[in-house]
């Protein structure tokens, strides 16, 4: 069952959108997780607490009428995946000009994959869209551009891992990066429920 989150029909501008998954189960532990490596960072940006998701697939800028047709290569990607649960169990590190992304890892996930690999072959059936096909590693960002006191594998075995590290999978969101007073936000447009 799809949903619409907000009226983009209208003929404006080309938006920013990728595809992910929500988080809003596990958001507070994820922003504990963060918190507790404020200690061990010299600079660097946290991802808002709204902002945390995992995306499973970037797309970029794309056009109005471009739309739709991206809501039904989504919903022909998804309309027979189960609602399933992932596990995040790891930190990791992604190093860009001396500076870090530093995510949280999910444990391996066949149904995870699975999705990912139908979205792959729907846009490869589809020709209307170019997305760039990119090697999948699971992961929620939850800091840009940082700078460490140590390695994250240093780090990570002082910090205490949360309780509550499982979140259940029930849609595949579609979602428009907007910068709204000055500030980078990612509103869902569409949503297609497992």
């Amino acid at each position: 069952m799809e949903k619409e989150i907000r009226d983009s029909n209208s003929n404006s501008f080309n938006k920013r959108v990728f595809i992910g998954l929500e988080m809003d189960q596990v958001k507070e532990e994820l922003t504990d997780i963060q918190n507790q490596l404020r200690p061990y960072t010299e600079k660097g940006k946290f991802i808002s607490k709204d902002n945390l998701h995992l995306t499973l697939q970037f797309i970029g800028e794309i056009k109005d009428s471009d739309l739709q047709p991206l809501k039904e290569m989504i919903t022909a990607s998804a309309e027979t995946i189960e609602p399933f649960y992932l596990t995040f169990d790891h930190l990791g590190q992604f190093t860009k000009k001396k500076r870090q992304v530093i995510w949280t890892g999910i444990e391996n996930n066949p149904t995870l994959f699975d999705l990912y690999t139908r979205l792959q072959q729907t846009f490869q059936e589809n020709q209307r869209l170019k997305i760039k096909k990119t090697a999948f590693l699971p992961h929620i960002t939850i800091g840009r551009k940082m700078l460490l006191t140590a390695p994250i594998k240093e780090i990570e075995p002082k910090l205490s891992w949360p309780k509550v590290n499982t979140v259940e999978v029930t849609k595949v969101v579609l979602y428009e990066s907007k910068q709204i007073n000055e500030t980078l936000r990612y509103l869902p447009i569409f949503e297609q429920l497992l």
